[in-house]
């Protein structure tokens, strides 16, 4: 296993996991569950983590694809500026998640804005999820590039070619 599956296994829980940490702690706040909102905080860290470790490995598996039919180094970089605009908030929403487990275990009053905080942030990473989850997929995902049609037409007729000299 080398780093390009290491990315491939951890860059959708950032943004999947975001979805059911914003639900539950959504849950937790309109039912007044500290168990509930517990849990999402914890999911919202972990979001975090591995949001990290998905930029760690993005590097490394930049050099694995590099050499494949269709990459192109703006595609990568596309991707890389979205992921650090999703990350910044992230790093934030992470930050605040912490703040409110101990809010809680300490049964501090303003935790239930932190509750608020978290879910506004949330929303606000949810936005900035697709652009980054879009780019990444455009890297190995050529359909859904917007000259797609352009690469296919390429791709058919190249293969047209090798196929003739063979």
């Amino acid at each position: 296993m080398n780093e390009a599956h290491i990315h491939m296994l951890v860059n959708h829980f950032p943004i999947i996991g975001l979805f059911f940490g914003l639900g539950v702690l959504l849950f937790g706040v309109v039912k007044k569950n500290l168990v509930l909102k517990s849990a999402a905080y914890v999911m919202l860290i972990i979001c975090v983590i591995s949001g990290q470790l998905a930029m760690m490995t993005g590097d490394k598996a930049e050099h694995f694809v590099e050499d494949l039919p269709g990459f192109t180094h703006n595609v990568i970089h596309e991707h890389e500026e979205a992921t650090e605009a999703f990350m910044i908030p992230m790093y934030v929403l992470g930050l605040v998640s912490i703040v409110g487990l101990y809010a809680q275990s300490k049964k501090h009053s303003f935790e239930k804005w932190i509750s608020y905080l978290a879910l506004v942030l949330g929303v606000v990473c949810v936005f900035l999820s697709k652009n980054s989850g879009t780019t990444g997929g455009k890297i190995r995902h050529t359909e859904i590039r917007e000259n797609s049609s352009t690469l296919s037409n390429s791709n058919t007729s190249s293969q047209v070619e090798e196929e003739e000299n063979e």
